[in-house]
């Protein structure tokens, strides 16, 4: 009888020791899931990181974008602002100098002397066959031409 509870406890020690190491076992494959679960976390915060990082960047390039269309909107009002006041200025010299009938081409004609004058500084037009030609002279010139020249007048010599 001994050797039957022996054996007994010693099988009953077997199946406790087996049911330790199964329980065990359990453990640790659930911590091994939950570290699983952790690096699954971590991966989609790094994604969720570079997608921040690179809607930061977009932002921080329209932002740019913007700036650089908001300095070209200046400039094209600045340059409006010029051309308007130097039309303003034309149409006065145009009236004070008595020209009737100009056209759109005159217009055109004027501006683009009104312009090299204010660019070159001077009182002098450099052409190939006129030199030393005001702004002033170039408008009477243009009071003295019938509206068929006018229109084919150019910078470079005229009538």
């Amino acid at each position: 009888m001994l050797a039957a509870g022996t054996a007994w406890c010693a099988g009953y020690t077997l199946v406790t020791l087996h049911t330790l190491v199964g329980a065990l076992n359990a453990l640790m494959s659930t911590l091994h899931t939950l570290v699983g679960a952790l690096n699954a976390l971590m991966s989609t915060l790094h994604t969720l990181v570079g997608a921040l990082k690179t809607l930061m960047s977009t932002l921080h390039t329209l932002l740019g974008a913007l700036s650089t269309m908001i300095s070209a909107l200046k400039t094209l009002l600045s340059t409006l602002h010029t051309l308007r006041r130097t039309l303003i200025t034309l149409r006065t010299e145009v009236h004070h100098t008595g020209v009737a009938g100009i056209t759109l081409g005159d217009v055109c004609t004027l501006l683009a002397m009104r312009l090299l004058f204010r660019l070159t500084q001077s009182a002098e037009i450099h052409s190939a066959r006129v030199t030393g030609v005001t702004l002033g002279n170039r408008l009477a010139l243009l009071t003295e031409v019938n509206d068929a020249r006018i229109t084919g007048f150019a910078l470079s010599g005229g009538t």
